[in-house]
C-alpha cells in the first residue's frame, strides 16, 4: 500500500478534509472460474475436439475387441454430438432477497482435455515373472483418473448499497451466499448443486475500481431444508412433464406385472433398460468434488473508507465462555439439573421402542416451580436464568461513536453493549493431560562427546557429592522455611479476622500449635466443573467493527488503565408467581482488563475478569444494565424463594453488602478477546538512514583507546563494590549495635528473666545478615548489578586484546580476567577500610571540578563573562582530549544570553571526534541540528544513540520519531514512538538502587535550574515524552519541546510534570502568561508540591522581557517570586536536595525591593546550606556594604575570595570598603588585583570616583580608562573630562568633552556644561571647575 500522503493523529477525523462524497457506492461480485467441480462419466460428455485429435475409430474398435466394428463407430459419433450440461449461479447479498438463477450464465460445462496415451509396460510370461526379482519387476500403472469439469466463463453482479456504519456492520456479520444451479444437457432439469459463502466485508478496505480482491470460495453441498425449498420454488419445463408422466405409467404397469407372476416381454424389457440409461446420462444430478473450488473477483466503484480505516481500522471478537467458582446455592441447582438430565436419558435409552420409550418421547408437563411457601425446595431444576451484559470495548465513551450518525437508538444500544440471556448452569468435562512418558536415554557410544560428559559428571560427583548435598540441602531447608513462614502469616490473618478475641501475645502460641498439625490430605483433581454458559455452541462470539478513530482511541485509553464495565445478575425464568428477594445479592459487577493487547503482536486475549462490588462507576449515565424485577402485586404474600448461601467464616456479616455472593465465591468471568490485526503491532525498526555517522563526523585519530575504556570499565566496577560494600557494612553495624545493646541490657538487672536472651556470636549475625539480604532482595540487585559490570569489562578486555585472546584460549583469557577483578575487589576493600578506621575527610577537589562550580556560581549570578572563562579554562592541557568537557563547554554556549549554537555545534562535534560513541553529545547535537534545519544529519546522529542501547533509550526515539514526522516519513515516525514506550517501559521495570543514574540526572547536564534533575529527583516522570521534552529544555531548546509535549497532552496532560515541562518552556520563550497558565493548572493538580511553587518563584525572578518593565511591574514581580519561594520552603524544608540558589533569588529580590535587613538574612541562611560558595558570601558582603556595617561585610568578602580568588566583583568591593574605612594602601592593592580578572565597567566607574574623591586620581584615570575600554559611556567619560580639567590635563579635557558632546546617550546636563567647558577651553580662560570631588568623599553609591 502506497505511504499516505496527509499524516494520522490520534485527533484526526475518519475521512480526509475536504473531500466530496461520491454520487453512488457499488460493489461489484464477479464469478471468474472454477476448478474441480465434478467427475465427467467416460461417454458422456466428451468434446469433439478430444476425438479428433484422438486415435481413428478403426483403432478404437481394434482395441475393444468385445464390441463389434458398427457398434463401436455408432457409439463414438453419438457421444461426440452429445450437448453438455449448463452452470448458472444466484446470488444472495447480506439483507436482500435471493436473485433468480440467470440461464446459461456461466455457459456449458466441458471437462478437462484427456492426457496423452503412454506406453503400456511390456508383457511378461510367467517364466520371465519367475526369473525376475521383485524389484526388478516394472511397476504396475496407477489407475486413470476420470477428467474433471470445469469452466472459465465470467459472470458478474452489481450491488449498490450506501456506505454507512450500519452497511459495514452488516457486512460483518453476515455473508454472500451464491447458489450454484446445474442444468441437464437436454435442459429439462434444474437442480441446485451447491452454494459458496463469500465474506464480502474486506472489499470495504479496496481504494477504489483500481483494486481488486481475488479470492476463492470451497463450493459445498446445500443442506437438504434449501433443497426442499429450492424444489418447491423450481418450475418444471415440459419435457420434464412428460418424462414425469411416463414414469408414473411404467410405475402402474409394474404394479400390473407384480400380480400377474408370468415372464415379461424381452422387447419391454430392453424399451425399460434404454429409458433407465438415457435418465441417467442425461438427468443424473452429478456428485461434487471434495476439493471443488469457485474463484471470485470483488471490486467497488468508490474507496468505501479513508486511509485512517484501512490502516488502523481492526474487528474485534469477544467470547464468553462461562461463569466459573460459582456461588454454593447456584452450584447446587447446578449439580441437581445434570442429575435430571443423566436420569432422563437413561430412561430414554432403556426404554427403547417399548413403553418408556414412547413416553419419553410424549412432551411431559412443566412441574410446578416451588411447594409451599419456601419457594424452590421441591422443585428438581433450576428455577433461574442469568442475564450477562457489558459495554463493548471501544464505544461508549469514544469520540467516534458520539459523533455517529445514522444509526437509531435500538441500532446504538445493539452495537455497544453485549448482552446474554437465559444462561444456565452446566456441567463441563476438565482435560486432564495426558502425562508424556519419554523413552531411557540411550547408553552414549565409548569415546563420543557425551559418554565424556558423562564421565566428567560422574567425577565431579563422586568427589564433590558432600558439598553438592549440603547445597541441595541448604536450598531445600531455605525453600521449606518460606514456605512456612507464609502459611503462618495466612493462618495469622485468619484468625485475626475471625476471632477477635485473641491478643498478640497468644498468637504465637497458637501458630505452634497449627504448624504441628497433620498436612491436608491430597485431593484428586477433579475431572469436571459447573459453571454458567449461554445457549450459543461452543459459546457466543460477539464481532464488531472498530474504525480507525476508534481502535486509536481504544489503544490510549487501555495505555491510561481503562478497564470495560460489565454486569451479571439472576432472574426467575418466566412464567413463574416466585419473588427474589436476594437479587440484590446476585447482581455482581465486573471490570474487564485488556492491557494483554498492549503487547506486541498479541491479537487474543484470554482473561478471568473477578467480580467486585457493585457500583454504577463507569454506567453509562449511571444507569445499571440489570434492572431489578418488579415486586409482584396482590394482596397475598408472594412466594419467596430460599437462598441459604453460607458466608465465609472469615467474613464478618455486617460488613457484607447484599451484592456479595459473586466477590465473596471468587467467581470470575472467562473472556475470549480476538481481533484481525494487533493493536500493537510487531515493531519493525525504522531503515538505516542513506548518510553514515562517519560522514557525519569525519573520522581523527581519537585521543581515547580501548584500554581507557578498559580503565572506565574497572572503575565503573570499583565504584559498585564501594557501593555495595558501604550498604553491607552499614548493615552489620546495625546488626552489632543491636548485639551490643543487647549485651548491656544483660548487664542491666533491671530486666526480667524472660526478657533476656543468649548472645548471638559472630557466625550467628553473619547468618541473620545473609537471610535479610536474600528476603529484602538486595542481595539479588547486588549480584545482577555486579553481572553488568563484569561483563563490561570483559567486552573491553576483549576487545582489546581480541587476537591474544584467541590465541591464549578461553581458560587464560578467564584466568586473565578474574584476577583483574579480584584486585579491584581487594584494592578497594582496602581503600575503603582505611578511610573507615582514619575517619579521613573527602580528598581535595580537583581543579576542574572546582572551576565547574565556580562556572556554575557565575551562570547563577548572570555572571557569563567569567563563566565562559571557566569553561574554557577546564579545557587546558590534556583536558581538551574529554569529550565530557566539551560537551559541558556546548550546553553552557546554549545556555549563554543570547545563545552561540555555532560554538555549541563546534565542542559537540569535538566530543564527537574524540568518541563517537559519546551518548549525550550524540543526542544534543542531533536536537541542535534538527532546530536548524539539517534532518538528514540530525537522523544519523540519533539512530546512532538510539543504536548505543542505553538505558534511556527512549529519549532518542521519541525525538527521532518528530524527525520522521519533519521528513514525512510518517510509518516510521509511528514505529519510533512504539520502540521509545517499550524502552521506557523496560527501562522503568529494570531500573533498581544499584543501577546506574537516570541520564537526565548526569552531572554533565546538571547546571542551575536544570528541570531535568528537579523532576527526576521529586518524582518518576509519567511518561516517555516527559523524559525527551526535560532533555531538551536542559539544551535550551523550547519549540522542540512544545512539540513532544503535544504528543503527550492527549494521554498524561494532566499530570505535574507535563505542566511543568510547559511552564519552563514558556519560559523560556519569554511566554509569562502562557507560563503562568501553566503553572495555575499545576496548582489545581496539586497545591502542595515543592517544585510547582519554585518554578513559579523562579519564573517571576528571572523575567526579563526585551523591553523595559515598569518599575510598579517589577516591584509586584519581585513581590511574587518571594511569596513562591515561600511556599518552596514551607512544603520542601531545608535539606541538602533543596534547589541550592533559592536563598541567592529571594536575597536579591529583597535586594531589589531596598529591603536590605531581608536580603542580608537570605544571604546568610545560604552561607549556612551551602558555605563553600562564594555567591553567598559576595552577595552578603554587599548588602553590608549597603547597609553601613563595614566590618561585617569585610569579613564577607574575605569569606568569598578565599572560595574564588578570580572575582572581580569580591575585589572591587574590598577596594570600596578599604577606601571607606581609610586603608587607601590595603584599597590600592585590592584595586590592582581586581584588574588581574574580568572587570565590570560600571563598577570600575564606581571605583574610580571614590579614587578621585580621596584624591588618588592615578588610580581614578587608570579606573576610567579601563570601563571606558570595557564599555563607552558619556557619563563616564564626563567625569573622566572633568577629572582631568581638575588636575591640568587640559587638552586630554578637551577631547573627553568634545566626544562626550557627540555621543547620544548623553544627558542634557552633562551636555551643557561641556559645551561651556569647551567655550572656556578655547577662550584660554582658566576658570574654577565644579568642585565634584571634595576632601569629604560622597559614599553614596
Amino acid at each position: 500500500m502506497e505511504t499516505k500522503e496527509w499524516p494520522l493523529r490520534p485527533e484526526d477525523i475518519d475521512d480526509p478534509p475536504n473531500r466530496d462524497p461520491p454520487p453512488r457506492y457499488a460493489i461489484l461480485v464477479q464469478v471468474v472460474g472454477a476448478e474441480k467441480l465434478w467427475a465427467a462419466e467416460e461417454g458422456v460428455v466428451i468434446p469433439p475436439k478430444v476425438v479428433e485429435g484422438g486415435p481413428k475409430n478403426e483403432e478404437i474398435a481394434a482395441k475393444l475387441p468385445e464390441l463389434g466394428k458398427e457398434e463401436t463407430l455408432e457409439a463414438v459419433p453419438d457421444t461426440v454430438e452429445k450437448s453438455f450440461s449448463k452452470v448458472s449461479v444466484s446470488f444472495k447479498f447480506p439483507g436482500e432477497p435471493i436473485s433468480e438463477a440467470g440461464p446459461e450464465i456461466l455457459g456449458p460445462v466441458a471437462p478437462d482435455p484427456l492426457p496423452p496415451p503412454t506406453d503400456p509396460p511390456p508383457v511378461l510370461t510367467r517364466d520371465q515373472e519367475d526369473d525376475l526379482s521383485d524389484s526388478e519387476l516394472p511397476p504396475p500403472l496407477p489407475p486413470p483418473e476420470p477428467p474433471v469439469v470445469k469452466f472459465s466463463n465470467i459472470a458478474s453482479k452489481e450491488f449498490e448499497v450506501k456506505s454507512n456504519y450500519a452497511m459495514w456492520h452488516k457486512l460483518l456479520q453476515e455473508q454472500m451466499e451464491i447458489t450454484v444451479y446445474w442444468t441437464s444437457p437436454s435442459g429439462a432439469m434444474t437442480k441446485p448443486l451447491g452454494m459458496v459463502k463469500l465474506d464480502l466485508f474486506p472489499a470495504l478496505a479496496l481504494n477504489g475500481e483500481s483494486d481488486v480482491l481475488q479470492v476463492s470460495g470451497k463450493l459445498e453441498k446445500i443442506p437438504e431444508s434449501l433443497v426442499v425449498e429450492e424444489k418447491g420454488k423450481g418450475k418444471k419445463g415440459k419435457k420434464e412433464k412428460d418424462k414425469d408422466k411416463d414414469k408414473e405409467k411404467e410405475k402402474e404397469k409394474d404394479k400390473d406385472r407384480a400380480e400377474k407372476p408370468e415372464k415379461a416381454d424381452k422387447k419391454s424389457k430392453k424399451k425399460k433398460k434404454d429409458a433407465s440409461e438415457e435418465a441417467s446420462l442425461e438427468e443424473t444430478l452429478p456428485v461434487l468434488l471434495e476439493d471443488a473450488v469457485l474463484k471470485f473477483a470483488v471490486s467497488t466503484s468508490e474507496p468505501f473508507w479513508s486511509e485512517c480505516n484501512r490502516l488502523h481500522g481492526l474487528v474485534m471478537e469477544v467470547s464468553i465462555k462461562g461463569v466459573l467458582n460459582l456461588p454454593p446455592k447456584v452450584a447446587e441447582f447446578g449439580s441437581r439439573v445434570g442429575k435430571t438430565e443423566k436420569s432422563d436419558k437413561g430412561e430414554k435409552v432403556k426404554g427403547g421402542k417399548g413403553e418408556k420409550g414412547e413416553k419419553a418421547d410424549k412432551p411431559e408437563k412443566p412441574e410446578k416451580a416451588s411447594k409451599g411457601s419456601k419457594g424452590e425446595k421441591g422443585d428438581k431444576g433450576d428455577p433461574f436464568s442469568y442475564l450477562l451484559v457489558s459495554n463493548f470495548p471501544g464505544f461508549i465513551g469514544t469520540y467516534w461513536w458520539e459523533n455517529l450518525k445514522g444509526l437509531l437508538p435500538e441500532q446504538r444500544a445493539e452495537l455497544e453493549r453485549i448482552k446474554l440471556e437465559s444462561g444456565k448452569v452446566e456441567k463441563e468435562e476438565i482435560k486432564v493431560p495426558v502425562p508424556i512418558i519419554r523413552d531411557p536415554e540411550p547408553e552414549p557410544e565409548p569415546g563420543s562427546q557425551a559418554a565424556c560428559w558423562k564421565e566428567v559428571k560422574k567425577i565431579i560427583n563422586d568427589n564433590y557429592e558432600d558439598e553438592i548435598k549440603a547445597l541441595l540441602l541448604e536450598e531445600e531447608e531455605r525453600k521449606a522455611q518460606k514456605e512456612e513462614e507464609r502459611k503462618m502469616w495466612e493462618l495469622r490473618e485468619r484468625l485475626l479476622c475471625c476471632d477477635k478475641s485473641i491478643t498478640e501475645e497468644d498468637e504465637w502460641e497458637i501458630f505452634r500449635e497449627k504448624a504441628d498439625e497433620d498436612p491436608e490430605p491430597v485431593v484428586a483433581q477433579p475431572t469436571e466443573r459447573l459453571l454458567i454458559k449461554w445457549p450459543d455452541a461452543p459459546f457466543p462470539i460477539i464481532k464488531r467493527f472498530l474504525p480507525g478513530r476508534g481502535a486509536i482511541d481504544m489503544l490510549s485509553a487501555i495505555k491510561m488503565g481503562s478497564k470495560f464495565r460489565g454486569e451479571l445478575a439472576r432472574y426467575l425464568k418466566p412464567p413463574t408467581d416466585l419473588y427474589d428477594p436476594s437479587f440484590e445479592k446476585y447482581r455482581g459487577c465486573f471490570f474487564l482488563d485488556l492491557s494483554g493487547f498492549l503487547e506486541e503482536g498479541v491479537t487474543c486475549v484470554d482473561v478471568e475478569v473477578p467480580f467486585e462490588q457493585f457500583t454504577l462507576s463507569g454506567a453509562d449515565h449511571g444507569i445499571t444494565f440489570c434492572q431489578a424485577p418488579p415486586k409482584p402485586s396482590g394482596k397475598k404474600a408472594p412466594k419467596v424463594v430460599e437462598d441459604d448461601d453460607p458466608l465465609p467464616e472469615s467474613v464478618d456479616p455486617e460488613n457484607v453488602l447484599p451484592n456479595n455472593s459473586w466477590q465473596v465465591s471468587k467467581a470470575v468471568v472467562l473472556m475470549q478477546v480476538r481481533t484481525n490485526r494487533p493493536l500493537q503491532p510487531v515493531w519493525k525498526p525504522p531503515p538505516q538512514p542513506d548518510m553514515t555517522l562517519e560522514e557525519v563526523i569525519p573520522a581523527r585519530k581519537k585521543a581515547h583507546t580501548v584500554y581507557d575504556a578498559v580503565k572506565l570499565a574497572t572503575l565503573n566496577f570499583g565504584e559498585f563494590i564501594t557501593i555495595a560494600a558501604d550498604d553491607l557494612i552499614d548493615m552489620y553495624q546495625e546488626l552489632t549495635n543491636e548485639k551490643a545493646h543487647k549485651e548491656e541490657s544483660e548487664d542491666d538487672h533491671s530486666l526480667s528473666p524472660k526478657s533476656s536472651k543468649r548472645i548471638e556470636t559472630k557466625g550467628e549475625i553473619r547468618k541473620k545478615m545473609v537471610r535479610m539480604l536474600r528476603k529484602s532482595g538486595t542481595w539479588n540487585d547486588m549480584m545482577e548489578e555486579m553481572k553488568v559490570r563484569v561483563l563490561k569489562v570483559a567486552s573491553e578486555k576483549f576487545r582489546e586484546k581480541r587476537r591474544a585472546a584467541l590465541d591464549v584460549g578461553k581458560f587464560e583469557f578467564c584466568n586473565d580476567l578474574y584476577i583483574t577483578l579480584a584486585e579491584v575487589i581487594y584494592n578497594t576493600l582496602k581503600e575503603l577500610m582505611i578511610k573507615k578506621r582514619e575517619n579521613k575527610e573527602k580528598e581535595e577537589m580537583k581543579d576542574v571540578d572546582r572551576l565547574r562550580i565556580l562556572a556554575d556560581e557565575y551562570e547563577a549570578s548572570e555572571d557569563y563573562v567569567n563563566a565562559y572563562r571557566c569553561h574554557q579554562e577546564r579545557l587546558k592541557g590534556d583536558n581538551m582530549k574529554s569529550a565530557d568537557l566539551w560537551f559541558e563547554f556546548g550546553c553552557f554556549c546554549m545556555r549563554v544570553r543570547p545563545k552561540d549554537q555555532g560554538k555549541a555545534e563546534e565542542c559537540w562535534r569535538e566530543a564527537l571526534t574524540l568518541d563517537n560513541r559519546h551518548l549525550l553529545s550524540l543526542q544534543a547535537l542531533g536536537c541542535l541540528l534538527w532546530h536548524r534545519g539539517y534532518l538528514t544529519q540530525a537522523e544519523v546522529l540519533l539512530r546512532s544513540a538510539a543504536d548505543i542501547h542505553s538505558m534511556e533509550e527512549h529519549i532518542s526515539w521519541v525525538i527521532l520519531s518528530q524527525i520522521y514526522a519533519a521528513q514525512g516519513k510518517f510509518d516510521n515516525e509511528r514505529s519510533s514512538l512504539r520502540r521509545a514506550e517499550k524502552c521506557y517501559d523496560l527501562a522503568k521495570s529494570y531500573r533498581t538502587q544499584y543501577s546506574a543514574p537516570h541520564q537526565l540526572l548526569s552531572p554533565l547536564i546538571r547546571f542551575p535550574f536544570s528541570l531535568g534533575h528537579l523532576i527526576h529527583s521529586s518524582k518518576k516522570t509519567s511518561s516517555v515524552f516527559i523524559d525527551a521534552a526535560a532533555f531538551l529544555l536542559d539544551m535550551h531548546l523550547p519549540v522542540e519541546a512544545h512539540i513532544v509535549l503535544k504528543l503527550d497532552s492527549d494521554i498524561y496532560s494532566c499530570t505535574l510534570d507535563n505542566k511543568w515541562c510547559g511552564a519552563r518552556a514558556c519560559e523560556m520563550s519569554g511566554d509569562l502568561k502562557g507560563a503562568e497558565s501553566f503553572i495555575k493548572e499545576a496548582l489545581t493538580i496539586s497545591k502542595e508540591h515543592q517544585v510547582t511553587w519554585l518554578l513559579l518563584g523562579h519564573l517571576r525572578y528571572s523575567y526579563k522581557p526585551d523591553f523595559e518593565l515598569p518599575v510598579p511591574l517589577q516591584s509586584s514581580l519581585w513581590k511574587g517570586a518571594i511569596d513562591a519561594y515561600a511556599k518552596y520552603f514551607k512544603y520542601h524544608g531545608v535539606s541538602e536536595d533543596m534547589y541550592q540558589y533559592v536563598y541567592l533569588e529571594v536575597g536579591r529580590a529583597y535586594f531589589k525591593l531596598g529591603e536590605l535587613d531581608n536580603a542580608r538574612k537570605s544571604y546568610l541562611q545560604g552561607c549556612t546550606v551551602k558555605p563553600t560558595s562564594p555567591s553567598f558570601w559576595l552577595e552578603a558582603g554587599i548588602t553590608y556594604y549597603h547597609m553601613g556595617d563595614l566590618k561585617h561585610a569585610e569579613l564577607a568578602l574575605v569569606e568569598g575570595n578565599v572560595l574564588d580568588v578570580q572575582n572581580f566583583q569580591i575585589w572591587a568591593y574590598l577596594t570600596l570598603v578599604c577606601l571607606r574605612m581609610g586603608r587607601d594602601e590595603e584599597a590600592e592593592n585590592s584595586f590592582q588585583q581586581s584588574l588581574k580578572t574580568n572587570m565590570d565597567p560600571d563598577l570600575l566607574a564606581t571605583i574610580a570616583d571614590h579614587f578621585c574623591c580621596v584624591g588618588n586620581f592615578r588610580d581614578g584615570e587608570t579606573a576610567f580608562t579601563e570601563s571606558l575600554k570595557l564599555k563607552e559611556s558619556a557619563s563616564v567619560r564626563f567625569y573622566r573630562a572633568e577629572m582631568y580639567h581638575k588636575i591640568g590635563k587640559l587638552l586630554l579635557a578637551k577631547d573627553d568633552y568634545n566626544i562626550v558632546v557627540k555621543l547620544p546617550d548623553v544627558s542634557p546636563l552633562d551636555k551643557s556644561l561641556s559645551i561651556s567647558r569647551l567655550t572656556e577651553l578655547h577662550d584660554v580662560v582658566k576658570s574654577p571647575p565644579i568642585n565634584r570631588y571634595p576632601q569629604e568623599p560622597n559614599y553614596e553609591v
